[in-house]
């Protein structure tokens, strides 16, 4: 059966992908990932009802769920030059909506809308996975702003401790140390600060024989490393280099924290904790 995308991530249309030997690496209710056996990419196919992901394939529900119930763990597929294939139903890529997961603006961060970010994010109560606020993050002296300092300082001693504070730090599909580096990479991009040590120091750590994490993880780190974030995330960078509203400031804020069940406000609280460090400075 010949299916075509919803929607995919235009990186996926590389010729790079197409003529490797690729496996179902993990499935969940509304999701599935595959990977090269090499390990070196991960893809995620879900539903057109969740945001757009790097390396993200979307399909209509029917769809998703019809080959969701056809495919177990570790089957092997084939990526053609426009198609994907599975046992019983071929993936068309080249028909459906791409998007960049990319970062595309280049402005400088407004004031006012980072005034509405720090007001919404303080009042908001869902706790990270530390079992902390975003407020008690933020304002109280603990272990996590250290290592956010450390992330921050141009000294690279200083920055293999706060990589090694976070890297693979909690339980999780993605842990919440890594989330909350991830969150850390967009701001440093926001705020066109250097960070290109942490990157290095990333990088040197996920290409390690043993991984420091999960596959899941490794692949959002590496994503971010390279400037590359979900939508959510995205757009909620666009808002804070653009006039925008307290709603949108609001709207914008609620997308990132109610993806995965604490993924979302553990990358709010890496972003808005090195935000906080350098508007402190």
């Amino acid at each position: 059966m010949f299916i075509n995308v919803a929607a995919i991530d235009q990186y996926l249309l590389n010729e790079s992908f197409a003529y490797q030997n690729w496996h179902v690496h993990s499935i969940y209710k509304n999701s599935f990932n595959l990977q090269t056996e090499e390990k070196k990419e991960l893809v995620v196919v879900t539903t057109t009802d969740y945001p757009f992901l790097p390396n993200g394939i979307y399909l209509n529900r029917n769809d998703f769920f019809n080959i969701r119930a056809t495919i177990k763990m570790g089957d092997s597929l084939l990526w053609g030059k426009e198609r994907l294939s599975f046992s019983d139903h071929h993936l068309i890529l080249t028909h459906g909506e791409t998007y960049t997961s990319e970062i595309e603006h280049s402005g400088e961060w407004m004031e006012s809308a980072m005034e509405y970010f720090t007001f919404y994010c303080k009042k908001l109560k869902k706790e990270t996975g530390f079992q902390r606020s975003l407020t008690e993050l933020i304002e109280v002296e603990n272990p996590f702003m250290h290592a956010i300092s450390m992330l921050s300082s141009e000294q690279i001693e200083e920055q293999r401790r706060g990589v090694a504070f976070f890297l693979g730090r909690g339980p999780g599909l993605t842990t919440t140390g890594d989330d909350m580096l991830l969150g850390h990479l967009a701001a440093m991009t926001l705020l066109k600060k250097n960070s290109k040590n942490v990157k290095l120091l990333l990088h040197e750590e996920l290409r390690a024989t043993t991984s420091p994490t999960t596959d899941v993880s490794l692949h959002y780190l590496k994503c971010g490393i390279v400037g590359r974030f979900s939508r959510p995330v995205k757009d909620l960078m666009q808002l804070l280099v653009e006039e925008c509203s307290q709603e949108q400031m609001k709207l914008g804020v609620e997308a990132v924290i109610n993806f995965g069940h604490t993924s979302g406000i553990d990358l709010l609280a890496g972003f808005l904790g090195t935000v906080a460090y350098f508007r402190g400075k």
